[in-house]
């Protein structure tokens, strides 16, 4: 079997062995879709790189970016914007070459640090150190059963009766059709992340979400409406055997109708028909512990997620949630128009991969 390990472009290796690739390997989310990568790269200017172990057919592999930061120090990321994209290897000797070439690579190019967003192989990694105790995890929900028995798994008080309550509501739940439709979430997601007091996403990222995964329905879009408004959107992604609940948007005069679970809802009925097995709530800080309860009142299981570094090297502190810096931008946002919030987005989102 090959074991030597190469760095190489999506032209070397080819969309199509990749793809096939990624089909068949256990460890594959959606993050690893050479899709994604493109919507990223189109949105941020970003090059992605392949560590491929195999001649033709693909054996293992790894997709990372190398990502200047504000203070202009490049770092190495699998990958950004990703909650974790882990080593396609199936064993030690695919783990060890993969990592050992990517260690040269950064060593060659003279980048200070790596960040590897680990799911399930953050043990295998070798060389490398875990940034501490697990700063983010994420819930999955088993889509297995029916539909009616799920429903009756869920929290009695805080999912079954909001979902009810906004079918009593009079709210519906479409699917987003056109760019006008995912402008319309964009509208909600930026007054949503005001509120929340986080950096907003530019727009061309979603538009090239929508141009580029929505054609290979890798994404979809949910809004929610009451008397004709919509109130409340969710962008999904799917791959495999998970559809992944990604970014939410609500009104927040109207969250008392519960448009997010109804949406939610929505996606768990078409996710049971379609034949996904999973639904990925996606990455939660552990430190928000609202946030965890509410995604474990569905009857998700949690799993952490584990970020490793090389030796000596560790997490940027302008990347911690628990920072003071964060928490000095978070107070600044919450307090700006929406159009200066989207405004610092298209020029300094890049920078937080």
């Amino acid at each position: 079997m090959e074991t030597t390990a190469r760095i190489k472009s999506m032209e070397e290796v080819g969309e199509d062995a990749w793809e096939r690739f990624i089909g068949r390997h256990p460890l594959s989310a959606v993050y690893h879709h050479a899709a994604w990568h493109r919507v990223v790269e189109k949105t941020y200017g970003y090059k992605s790189k392949y560590c491929v172990i195999g001649n033709g057919e693909i054996e293992a592999a790894l997709p990372f970016v190398p990502v200047r930061g504000l203070s202009m120090k490049t770092r190495l990321v699998s990958y950004p914007f990703s909650d974790a994209c882990d080593p396609l290897v199936s064993g030690k000797e695919d783990m060890a070459a993969i990592i050992g070439t990517v260690e040269d690579f950064r060593a060659a190019q003279g980048i200070t640090s790596a960040e590897l967003r680990t799911y399930r192989l953050a043990e295998a990694v070798p060389g490398a150190t875990p940034g501490g105790p697990a700063k983010y995890c994420n819930f999955v929900l088993d889509l297995g059963g029916n539909a009616k028995d799920l429903f009756r798994s869920f929290h009695k008080d805080c999912v079954q009766r909001a979902i009810r309550k906004a079918q009593n509501s009079s709210v519906e739940v479409v699917e987003g059709a056109t760019l006008d439709d995912m402008k319309e979430f964009y509208r909600l997601h930026t007054a949503t992340r005001k509120r929340l007091g986080v950096p907003v996403q530019p727009f061309r990222f979603f538009k090239n979400l929508w141009e580029i995964l929505y054609p290979l329905k890798i994404a979809s879009l949910l809004l929610a409406r009451a008397d004709g408004v919509n109130i409340a959107g969710v962008v999904q992604l799917k791959f495999k055997e998970s559809v992944y609940y990604k970014f939410a948007a609500s009104d927040r005069g109207s969250i008392a109708k519960k448009p997010n679970h109804l949406i939610i809802w929505k996606m768990v009925e078409d996710a049971i028909r379609e034949g996904y097995r999973y639904l990925d709530f996606g990455r939660t800080y552990v430190g928000d512990s609202g946030l965890m309860q509410w995604k474990a009142r569905w009857g998700a299981a949690r799993k952490d997620l584990t970020y490793v570094y090389p030796a000596g090297c560790g997490e940027n502190s302008f990347h911690r949630e628990d920072s003071r810096t964060n928490g000095v931008l978070s107070n600044i946002l919450r307090n700006m128009p929406c159009f200066v919030v989207r405004a610092s987005g298209e020029v300094f989102y890049r920078f937080l991969a």
